[in-house]
């Protein structure tokens, strides 16, 4: 089968540009030992005339707008569906999984706005609502009153954001999780966490979200419970590249097989 791999745009990769472009070339080697024909391109590589000609599947790390349009008219499976990556802009995350049991107390409210009176949890985390993860430094910050919130909501307006997320503050230990559809979480950075209880609470999230190659964030507290506090689509993998770039092989087989996910 031809499969076509999307590179995502450094924009989009901050810090990560190096260790993206490694977990797709590392699974597009895994494809090819498998027989399939791979080309991989960039999100500026989509606006190719006839890019999907004689493609039979597309895996992709894309977030731009204009990458995600043009993978709607891709006629055949995509990796993550472009739904999924769309789910993933924090104010979209949040309102979807409001009420799940699986992510703090959260709130999108409009930046150019005062702190909403309803928001009473300090301190807290305010994240730019219109991205996936961090573009820029300072898009995700503390505050530890309405004072300082709504000093970081202003400065958000100033630079043309509309909306933010406001997200209750966890005590305990990050860990990063990586994740792929059927394998479950294939690397964890950070530390212990309970395997089960992560699993539990990422799939969930997955599931709503409709991902199928994802990572994030998860806060483990002092008495072992475990909170998520971001899910993105397809992350770098970086802590566990080999096992991943497996996992995620061997889910593209079966959509090539089956032509589904399940």
């Amino acid at each position: 089968m031809k499969i076509l791999l999307v590179r995502r745009s450094p924009v989009f990769s901050l810090s990560k540009i190096g260790a993206d472009a490694m977990i797709l070339d590392a699974v597009a080697r895994l494809l090819e030992e498998n027989g399939n024909s791979v080309t991989v391109t960039d999100e500026s590589g989509l606006l190719s005339e006839h890019v999907f000609d004689g493609i039979g599947l597309v895996l992709h790390m894309a977030r731009s707008a204009k990458a995600l349009s043009v993978l709607e008219t891709a006629g055949v499976p995509v990796l993550n569906s472009v739904t999924s990556v769309r789910n993933c802009m924090r104010g979209i995350l949040t309102e979807r999984l409001s009420g799940l049991g699986v992510m703090p107390d959260s709130m999108v409210c409009q930046c150019m706005e005062s702190v909403p009176d309803a928001w009473r949890h300090w301190p807290c985390w305010i994240k730019r609502a219109d991205s996936q993860a961090s573009i820029e430094t300072g898009d995700v910050c503390m505050a530890h009153d309405a004072f300082e919130c709504a000093a970081v909501m202003r400065r958000f307006a100033a630079r043309g954001i509309r909306e933010c997320v406001l997200q209750r503050h966890v005590n305990g230990r990050t860990v990063k999780f990586y994740s792929v559809n059927h394998f479950g979480t294939v690397g964890i950075a950070g530390g212990d966490v309970s395997l089960e209880l992560l699993n539990e609470k990422a799939e969930r999230a997955a599931e709503c979200l409709g991902l199928d190659i994802y990572g994030g964030d998860a806060v483990v507290g002092a008495d072992g419970s475990v909170t998520l506090v971001d899910v993105n689509d397809w992350p770098s993998f970086g802590c566990c590249r080999d096992i991943a770039a497996l996992a995620i092989a061997r889910l593209a087989l079966e959509y090539t097989k089956t032509g589904t996910n399940g």
